[in-house]
Protein backbone atom coordinates (compact mmCIF):
# COMPACT_ATOMS: atom_id res chain seq x y z
CA UNK A 1 0.00 0.00 0.00
CA UNK A 2 1.33 3.43 -0.87
CA UNK A 3 1.21 6.43 1.42
CA UNK A 4 1.28 9.13 -1.24
CA UNK A 5 -0.93 11.41 -3.24
CA UNK A 6 0.28 14.34 -5.35
CA UNK A 7 0.48 17.66 -3.50
CA UNK A 8 -1.63 20.68 -4.46
CA UNK A 9 -0.71 23.71 -6.55
CA UNK A 10 0.87 26.42 -4.36
CA UNK A 11 -1.27 29.07 -6.11
CA UNK A 12 -4.75 27.67 -6.64
CA UNK A 13 -4.73 24.44 -4.57
CA UNK A 14 -5.72 22.31 -7.58
CA UNK A 15 -4.50 18.69 -7.42
CA UNK A 16 -0.92 18.27 -8.58
CA UNK A 17 0.04 16.80 -11.95
CA UNK A 18 0.01 13.01 -12.39
CA UNK A 19 3.69 12.96 -13.32
CA UNK A 20 4.53 14.14 -9.80
CA UNK A 21 3.94 10.54 -8.69
CA UNK A 22 6.62 9.27 -11.10
CA UNK A 23 9.80 8.68 -9.04
CA UNK A 24 12.16 9.13 -12.02
CA UNK A 25 12.28 12.92 -11.61
CA UNK A 26 13.10 12.50 -7.91
CA UNK A 27 16.00 10.19 -8.71
CA UNK A 28 17.37 12.72 -11.24
CA UNK A 29 16.97 15.51 -8.67
CA UNK A 30 18.94 13.60 -6.05
CA UNK A 31 21.59 12.36 -8.53
CA UNK A 32 22.05 15.54 -10.59
CA UNK A 33 21.02 18.26 -8.12
CA UNK A 34 18.56 20.12 -10.35
CA UNK A 35 15.16 20.50 -8.72
CA UNK A 36 12.43 19.93 -11.32
CA UNK A 37 9.46 22.17 -11.93
CA UNK A 38 5.83 21.20 -12.42
CA UNK A 39 3.07 23.21 -14.08
CA UNK A 40 -0.50 23.36 -12.78
CA UNK A 41 -3.06 22.23 -15.35
CA UNK A 42 -5.67 24.59 -13.86
CA UNK A 43 -3.96 27.97 -13.32
CA UNK A 44 -0.77 27.45 -15.35
CA UNK A 45 1.63 28.32 -12.51
CA UNK A 46 5.01 26.63 -12.70
CA UNK A 47 6.72 25.93 -9.38
CA UNK A 48 9.65 23.91 -8.08
CA UNK A 49 8.80 20.39 -6.86
CA UNK A 50 9.44 21.29 -3.23
CA UNK A 51 7.03 24.25 -3.38
CA UNK A 52 3.96 22.09 -4.08
CA UNK A 53 2.07 21.66 -0.82
CA UNK A 54 0.34 18.65 0.67
CA UNK A 55 0.40 16.01 3.35
CA UNK A 56 2.86 13.91 1.35
CA UNK A 57 4.86 16.62 -0.44
CA UNK A 58 8.62 16.20 -0.58
CA UNK A 59 11.41 17.83 1.33
CA UNK A 60 14.97 17.34 0.11
CA UNK A 61 17.82 19.12 1.82
CA UNK A 62 19.96 19.52 4.86
CA UNK A 63 20.17 20.11 7.73
CA UNK A 64 17.23 18.35 9.28
CA UNK A 65 15.96 19.26 12.73
CA UNK A 66 13.93 16.73 14.72
CA UNK A 67 11.56 17.62 17.54
CA UNK A 68 10.21 14.65 19.49
CA UNK A 69 7.08 15.04 21.62
CA UNK A 70 6.83 18.80 21.07
CA UNK A 71 3.60 20.78 20.87
CA UNK A 72 2.65 22.45 17.57
CA UNK A 73 5.54 24.73 16.48
CA UNK A 74 4.55 28.40 16.53
CA UNK A 75 4.70 30.57 13.44
CA UNK A 76 7.19 32.85 15.22
CA UNK A 77 9.46 29.89 15.99
CA UNK A 78 9.29 28.69 12.38
CA UNK A 79 10.18 32.18 11.07
CA UNK A 80 13.20 32.29 13.37
CA UNK A 81 14.28 28.80 12.34
CA UNK A 82 14.01 29.73 8.65
CA UNK A 83 16.01 32.90 9.26
CA UNK A 84 18.79 30.91 10.93
CA UNK A 85 18.82 28.01 8.45
CA UNK A 86 18.23 30.03 5.29
CA UNK A 87 16.40 28.82 2.23
CA UNK A 88 13.16 26.89 2.22
CA UNK A 89 11.87 24.98 5.24
CA UNK A 90 9.09 22.47 5.75
CA UNK A 91 7.53 20.53 8.59
CA UNK A 92 7.35 16.77 8.12
CA UNK A 93 5.21 14.88 10.61
CA UNK A 94 5.81 11.25 11.42
CA UNK A 95 3.03 9.08 12.72
CA UNK A 96 4.09 5.81 14.26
Amino acid sequence: MENFSPPDCPSCSAPGPEDYTNAEWLERWVDEGDEPEFTCAVCGRTALAGDWVGEFSLVVGAPGVTFNNWPELSEEFMKELKLRLGGRIAVVREHI
